[in-house]
This record gives structure tokens, sequence and C-alpha cells, in this order.
């Protein structure tokens, strides 16, 4: 399996190790939601920066988990329920939904 955490400290700055186990739970559940929305058994390489990004995405949003937005002062933050909506055309050009074919029906003569 690919390590996503020392990519995705970089990103958030942390030079220590002490948010190690955290980080990788997020990706355990990460890549398990990838699976689940897919249908894949693993995540193909040039799928990686979704992983990360949507970590990254995790990790800043501890704390708030449930809330769809939150006011503070004169900044509103609005979290989106969807941590993969945004890469919803390039999963589906690989995952193809399968086709349902034709409604059948029932006709008497």
């Amino acid at each position: 399996m690919v390590d996503y955490i020392k990519r995705v400290k970089t990103l958030l700055s942390i030079d220590d190790e002490l948010q190690d186990s955290l980080l990788g739970e997020i990706q355990d559940n990460t890549i398990d939601l990838y699976k689940a929305l897919t249908g894949a058994d693993t995540v193909p390489s040039d799928h990686d920066f979704m992983i990360r990004e949507v970590m990254v995405k995790r990790y800043n949003r501890l704390g708030n988990e449930g809330m769809s937005q939150e006011r503070q002062a004169d900044m509103l933050q609005v979290f989106n329920s969807d941590d993969f909506s945004e890469y919803k055309d390039i999963l589906l050009a690989r995952y193809k939904p399968p086709d349902k074919g034709r409604r059948g029906g029932v006709f008497w003569r």
C-alpha cells in the first residue's frame, strides 16, 4: 500500500511524527472510501493526488465533522459533504457505471 503520509505532511507543513497515527487513520479511511465509491481494489497511481488532497481536506476539517458550515466573525467556512465530488468527472471516465440497458416492461396482446 502506498504511504501518502509523508507527502501530506509536507502539504500541511508538519515536520514531526506527532500526527502520524491520526494521518494513518485518515489515509485508511480515505482509501476505503475511494474503493467503495469506485469498486476498485486499489488506487491507481494516477489517482494518488486525489487521496492526498482528500486527506488534507479531512485533516483540516478535524473538530468540525458533521458540520456543513461554520461562521467565525466575518469568515464563513462551507464544508463539502462529498470529499470526492470535485473528481467526479475523472472517476466516471475510468469507472463508468454499469449500463442498465433499456427499461423492461410487460405488454399484453
